[in-house]
């Protein structure tokens, strides 16, 4: 059972870059596009709570909102999430992991906290993917204050 804080917003930006989809997709043929959909279904898997929403965001990007989830849970689930998809062992001959993987960036919310935009939490959900990227893909990175605008940095949190 994940932690529940009902005074905590999480939001988790699961994406993938349409480069590598592309490869997907331009190596296996379009109709391979069956991975898309299985990846989706391992992201909806994840949002169990009624308030929890997962939505394609952008081409091959998706989207995981956790409000009632504290920073700890979000890592959590993120990692939980990118174990799951990682084990599915999709081949993929264009990736350097050689199967289909996801980088997820982190972002979260304190309701407590100062109040920020909506683009703010997604720009730092979005800065956490690339430090998560330039690790080496297949991670999890949450998004930290001195590192922002530093996109090739970032830390693995293992759970």
């Amino acid at each position: 059972m994940r932690p529940r804080q009902p005074q905590r917003n999480a939001a988790q930006p699961a994406h993938h870059r349409r480069r590598l989809f592309k490869r997907f997709n331009d190596h296996y043929g379009h109709p391979a596009g069956e991975c898309l959909r299985v990846v989706s279904r391992c992201i909806e898997a994840a949002a169990r709570w009624p308030a929890d929403a997962a939505a394609r965001y952008g081409g091959e990007e998706f989207g995981l909102i956790l409000p009632e989830t504290d920073a700890h849970g979000a890592f959590v689930i993120a990692e939980n999430l990118r174990s799951k998809v990682r084990d599915l062992a999709i081949g993929h001959a264009g990736s350097e992991k050689g199967i289909v993987t996801v980088s997820i960036g982190v972002s979260t919310l304190d309701a407590g906290g100062a109040a920020m935009e909506i683009a703010d939490l997604l720009r730092r959900a979005d800065e956490a993917l690339y430090g998560a990227k330039a690790a080496g893909r297949d991670r999890v990175h949450g998004w930290r204050p001195h590192l922002s605008g530093q996109r090739s940095t970032g830390s693995r949190r293992k759970t």
